[in-house]
């Protein structure tokens, strides 16, 4: 029973799709009623269409020409920005927005060792110059607080001081301990 009804439903679709495809092949909805075009009219469309492709070429063209002037003024106008702002444009703005930048306060010590981090850390392509230039000119424009400027330096101070201290401490402790169970030369 179920396989009798399996097989009408096979036969129905194969029907249905026959007639579909044979509706599909009749061409009498593809039919045109309008007359043929004259060769008059027909050399007008001709025109009129090669009219308009004139015009967008030449409009085209125009839009080229805007575009590389704009590009031209644009490049003059960053070349004559100092050279500070076209790097932290071209350099740090690659890895995160302006809005970062101008939002962090560093005195010249900071702003130093950041470019330093930025580039052995995270590889900013900055050569030695430029980075000085990078730094001196987010330290002019983004300069932080006197107090924490000075605090940058007591940090510094502190890094370095540190090693220091704990080799000189260690150097004294080995010559104590030399000197007090060293024997008398005079005796």
């Amino acid at each position: 029973m179920r396989r009798r009804a399996v097989v009408a439903g096979v036969v129905l679709a194969s029907t249905l799709s026959i007639g579909v495809a044979r509706a599909e092949m009749e061409d009498r909805g593809y039919a045109t009623t309008s007359p043929a075009l004259d060769a008059e009219e027909a050399e007008r469309v001709r025109r009129r269409i090669a009219d308009e492709v004139a015009r967008e070429a030449e409009r085209a063209h125009e839009r080229a020409r805007r575009d590389a002037e704009a590009e031209r003024l644009a490049a003059e106008a960053r070349a004559a920005r100092p050279l500070g702002v076209r790097l932290v444009e071209d350099r740090c703005t690659a890895c995160h927005g302006l809005e970062r930048i101008e939002a962090t306060r560093y005195g010249r010590l900071g702003w130093h060792f950041t470019v330093v981090r930025m580039r052995l850390v995270n590889g900013a392509r900055l050569d030695d110059g430029e980075a000085w230039a990078v730094a001196e000119h987010l330290h002019d424009v983004h300069r932080a607080s006197l107090s924490w400027q000075i605090l940058e330096w007591v940090a510094l101070l502190a890094v370095v001081a540190t090693p220091v201290a704990i080799l000189r401490l260690s150097h004294r402790r080995r010559a104590a301990r030399t000197t007090v169970g060293a024997p008398d030369p005079e005796a």
